[in-house]
């Protein structure tokens, strides 16, 4: 997963988090965690190097596992590996269609409202507390293009910094 790839799962993640009592807890590679905590989706996050590496010990046994990272055995093996008590992502027979022409952000909010009946918005786009009801002046409300414009600022040629060793 990338910056895109985040960007359109925050819809997803901010459903997750305020439909369900659990703690939620967020594998991503290490490169996106400062973004992700920008974007208040998760309790905690686990950082990953990659996929195809070991998973974080304090995610193995959860309640709930869900992938919102495509649909092939690569993402299904990782849910299998978890020994999560449900799992939920396309590719198994009773998961929801997988559609190829549909946008990302729709695509994992229809996983959620047909695997789970929870409803989730693919226009919820904003970041700060998913549990708020209204704008609160002293939390900090942004859209995912606002994210993308600020790391493509960071990322490009005029940068005083190297992306990669801020994250470090």
């Amino acid at each position: 997963m990338g910056v895109g790839g985040l960007c359109a799962a925050v819809p997803a993640l901010r459903a997750l988090r305020r439909g369900l009592p659990h703690r939620l807890v967020l594998a991503t590679p290490v490169e996106l965690a400062p973004l992700v905590a920008l974007a208040g989706v998760a309790d905690e996050l686990a950082p990953l190097a990659d996929l195809a590496g070991p998973m974080p010990t304090g995610l193995a046994g959860a309640d709930l596992a869900v992938s919102l990272h495509g649909s092939g055995p690569q993402s299904w093996a990782v849910l299998v590996a978890l020994g999560a008590r449900r799992s939920v992502g396309y590719g198994r027979d009773a998961a929801p269609r997988w559609d190829d022409d549909e946008p990302e952000r729709e695509r994992w909010c229809r996983l959620l409202r047909d695997a789970m009946a929870l409803p989730a918005d693919p226009g919820d786009g904003t970041t700060g507390d998913p549990h708020a009801d209204r704008l609160d002046p002293g939390l900090l409300q942004i859209s995912t293009v606002d994210v993308l414009e600020a790391v493509d600022a960071q990322l490009a040629d005029a940068s005083p910094w190297s992306w990669a060793e801020r994250v470090r």
